[in-house]
């Protein structure tokens, strides 16, 4: 989609028209996709006058949170976090990289688990800051790294070297993609991944990517018998 020039407050656009278009330009990704179309073709007046026509549309939308912050619009990196999502149970992360020719960003997250035994596997393990590192530290060893994508492998190599001990399980595309060949797994998920019998690994088979995605199936906890009181 090319920069088509919105009007600042006016929610007038020239460039396009017909074929349903009105209707499209009343939705604010629309306009959202023309503040990032005249940013990358560095229009940054147009760019600004789209991204606040597109934050206005949205107010009260429940995907309002699509439209940038101001300092995502700035291309600003955060503080990596580790976040709790179950209590004692599983953790996220988001690791923040500059998109190579622009100023945005880009993010990949990876998922802790803990398991069974109390050991931690890595899923979809994403690049560590020192700080976030230490708090895993505070949960338990990671045992199990796993790159679901022969796309993702950036974070491959200082992931090993962080946590030596841990089975590092990549795709079988790893072993020809250019650029994650020279790479050396453990194991292969979906094949030969040795994870606890508590993840099942599916294969998205006949596509360019057939990444792995994996589900945690954590144990039943045991169930209580009640006892009724007699009559």
């Amino acid at each position: 989609m090319g920069c088509v020039a919105v009007r600042s407050g006016a929610g007038q656009r020239r460039g396009r028209s017909g074929g349903g278009g009105e209707e499209i330009w009343r939705r604010p990704a629309a306009h959202l996709l023309d503040a990032y179309a005249c940013l990358a073709s560095r229009r940054r007046e147009l760019a600004e006058a789209a991204r606040a026509h597109a934050a206005a549309l949205a107010a009260g939308h429940p995907l309002a949170w699509l439209c940038p912050t101001d300092a995502e619009w700035a291309g600003e990196i955060p503080e990596q976090t580790l976040e709790e999502v179950i209590p004692g149970r599983m953790w996220r992360t988001r690791a923040w990289f500059q998109t190579e020719g622009t100023h945005l960003r880009g993010s990949g997250n990876g998922t802790l688990v803990r398991t069974k035994t109390g050991d931690l596997a890595f899923l979809n393990a994403a690049a560590l800051s020192d700080t976030v590192a230490a708090g895993i530290n505070e949960l338990g060893e990671v045992r199990w790294l796993t790159t679901g994508s022969k796309a993702h492998s950036a974070y491959v190599p200082g992931l090993v070297a962080r946590y030596p001990r841990a089975r590092n399980l990549g795709v079988v595309g790893h072993a020809t993609h250019p650029a994650s060949r020279h790479l050396k797994f453990d194991g292969i998920l979906g094949v030969n991944d040795g994870l606890p019998g508590e993840f099942e690994v599916v294969i998205l088979e006949g596509t360019e990517m057939p990444d792995a995605q994996i589900f945690h199936r954590p144990p039943a906890r045991s169930s209580q018998r009640i006892s009724r009181a007699p009559a």
